[in-house]
């Protein structure tokens, strides 16, 4: 008996304290603010010229002499010719239109294929 009294008081105090503290915040909270009737949002966008220094960087290109390249293509062209000839070694053979390079037949039988 003693038990469940003793329960129903606490809880009793629990309730009590909870519903006093909620309603001194609800009090406290209408004495703090306020309502708006009529408000109107007051802006005003304003420019302001200002002047940004800095410093770039820029690069220029020189101007190219020879607009479609031929010099540069004709000289890489001979040079090309002349050091595959030295580097690649034979003689091509003109045979027509097409230049090819003799064929080496390693087989006794002589039914090689041009290389």
């Amino acid at each position: 008996m003693k038990i469940s009294l003793l329960t129903g008081a606490l809880a009793g105090a629990v309730v009590v304290t909870t519903g006093s503290a909620l309603a001194g915040y609800h009090m406290y909270e209408a004495a703090h603010s306020a309502k708006d009737l009529n408000a109107k949002t007051l802006t005003r966008t304003v420019k302001i010229p200002r002047q940004d220094c800095h410093d770039e960087v820029v690069t220029h290109t020189k101007p190219v002499q020879d607009q479609n390249r031929l010099i540069g293509t004709g000289v890489g062209a001979v040079v090309g010719g002349l050091l595959g000839h030295e580097v690649g070694g034979g003689s091509p053979v003109v045979r027509g239109n097409l230049i090819k390079k003799p064929t080496r037949c390693q087989s006794p039988l002589g039914d090689c294929l041009e290389i």
